[in-house]
């Protein structure tokens, strides 16, 4: 497991709503980032480019529908996601102090689909909306981190070169 995502359990079990709410949401992206990355041919300056903050991909719904449409997350992953960036969405956009007790938060948490078989049993009150949510998360890092070692292990990763053996082609590797 990624250093990051064990640092995530240990750090958010004891922060405020709002920090699980947006760091959780963030952790997603960043693993939805890097598997991308893991799926994408080499071609370092065009995966930065795309991915960045600002690039096509950059952003966190974005990214979770290309890897839905790319098949690389099955359809309860990419819900869980759209409804993680939900509950991270009203936490970032409050000016008031908020929390998972909130019935659009706590309605948007028991909605999320992987907490129904992932938990640990030193979880506190795995079943409350932030056990939900906190659960949800962990579930879909577990699924994107697994798609990641797979794609690893497959070495799926190849060159432009390697995929078009032809050479250059007049006009095209050239930058505008």
């Amino acid at each position: 497991m990624a250093p990051s995502i064990v640092k995530f359990w240990e750090q958010e079990r004891n922060e405020s709503d709002r920090s699980l709410a947006i760091s959780g949401a963030a952790i997603v992206d960043q693993q939805l980032k890097e598997l991308l990355e893991a799926f994408f041919i080499v071609a370092p300056k065009e995966t930065k480019s795309l991915l960045s903050s600002t690039g096509a991909l950059g952003a966190l719904g974005v990214r979770n529908q290309i890897a839905y449409v790319l098949g690389l997350i099955d359809k309860p992953t990419y819900l869980d996601i759209k409804l993680i960036q939900k509950i991270r969405n009203i936490f970032a956009h409050s000016h008031l102090r908020i929390d998972f007790s909130e019935s659009k938060i706590a309605g948007l948490a028991s909605s999320l689909e992987i907490p129904q078989w992932v938990g640990e049993p030193e979880d506190e009150e795995p079943e409350s909306p932030r056990g939900m949510y906190f659960s949800g998360v962990r579930g879909v890092l577990w699924h994107l981190v697994t798609e990641q070692a797979r794609l690893k292990k497959e070495g799926r990763r190849s060159s432009p070169e390697a995929i078009f053996p032809l050479g250059s082609r007049s006009g095209i590797e050239s930058d505008y």
